[in-house]
């Protein structure tokens, strides 16, 4: 009989001396019964089916409308997140004016230095820097997400005024503008706020000092917001209808409303009131002469004309006020002597505005 494993008649070949794994005949068979399985069911050619050109179509339509509607959202999402950012940077500037405040006898920085005129390539000196000077405010802060840098009414105003935006803060060559993405109050920002002038306004006229007028409605004032200038003298849009930043007259247009400006007819603003909380403002362009509420949201008193003049602070009241501190004027910190315009702030500042590569 021998000694190997006894092997069943008729199986011969079938299983290998001294184990129990099929053959290689027999796994083959194996996996051909195993494919049949699959290829022999009922409309089973064999192989997989493609997709018809109908399918492919309808799969494409689906794929394009979901995206058609899904844009929308998420560009709706991001502008939103922009305002957001921006409404937080406004908190951040409403804590350094409050420090101004406090430590300069309850006044605020006045706007700019206008430039000195053809000094430091007519790039002025803000209200932000100030802040920044005195150490109350960051000194890469100042700019709105959603700030073009400049945006084409601060460009626009630039370039007819004779004044640059900074070099190293924008990508476009040569540009006019205002450096930054806000503005500030006129009223609040000459110290009408701490003056016993007298001021008419209203109908009916109505005359009380400025000191009176300025100490109520704080939670709808504007002290600060976002601008498409460094000043703000009223809250009118005009330019937004128009495309012309002197529309209504050359103070107005100043308020920043870039929040969902492409493409909608309200784009908004964000407004740091006189009290310090952020509100949004939107202006409705294809009313723009009523395009905003100015019992809320109003710059020297509640219900002035959208495009308000004179306010405090300009045409022909008296500014800055008395006593007014030359620590936080642009213009006395470049000292008023225009050969010696940019002496007085730090080089950090210097080197931000671009001053020193002229």
């Amino acid at each position: 009989m021998g000694g190997g494993p006894h092997i069943p008649a008729g199986q011969s070949g079938r299983w290998r001396t001294g184990g129990s794994r099929p053959e290689p005949a027999a796994s083959a068979m194996f996996e051909q019964a195993n494919r049949s399985r699959w290829t022999n069911r009922p409309g089973s050619s064999g192989c997989r089916r493609a997709f018809t050109l109908i399918e492919l179509l309808v799969v494409i339509s689906i794929i394009a409308m979901l995206i058609s509607i899904l844009v929308p959202v998420l560009s709706g999402a991001r502008e939103e997140a922009k305002s957001v950012k921006c409404g937080a940077g406004l908190q951040q500037i409403g804590v350094a004016l409050a420090s101004c405040q406090a430590d300069y006898n309850g006044f605020y920085p006045m706007w700019d230095d206008g430039a000195r005129i053809m000094v430091n390539g007519n790039i002025m000196a803000t209200w932000i820097d100030v802040l920044k000077l005195r150490n109350m405010y960051a000194a890469d802060a100042g700019y709105c997400p959603a700030d073009e840098r400049p945006d084409f009414l601060n460009a626009q105003r630039g370039n007819t005024w004779g004044f640059r935006y900074p070099p190293p803060q924008t990508t476009r060559a040569n540009i006019g503008g205002s450096d930054y993405s806000y503005c500030i109050g006129g009223p609040l920002a000459t110290g009408a706020h701490l003056s016993d002038d007298q001021y008419s306004y209203g109908n009916p006229l109505r005359t009380e000092t400025t000191r009176h007028l300025l100490q109520r409605n704080i939670d709808r004032r504007i002290l600060a917001g976002d601008g498409f200038w460094n000043w703000l003298y009223n809250t009118s849009g005009y330019a937004l209808k128009f495309n012309n930043f002197s529309a209504g007259g050359w103070y107005s247009n100043n308020a920043g409303y870039r929040h969902g400006l492409a493409g909608n007819t309200k784009p908004a603003a964000n407004f740091l009131k006189q009290d310090l909380h952020v509100e949004k403002g939107r202006y409705d362009i294809p009313n723009y002469l009523f395009g905003i509420n100015t019992n809320e949201h109003f710059v020297t008193y509640p219900g002035e004309p959208l495009n308000n003049w004179p306010p405090l602070g300009g045409g022909s009241n008296t500014y800055p006020a008395v006593g007014f501190p030359r620590e936080i004027d642009p213009f006395a910190i470049s000292e008023m002597a225009v050969s010696r315009a940019a002496e007085s702030w730090t080089g950090e500042i210097r080197i931000r505005k671009g001053w020193d590569r002229l």
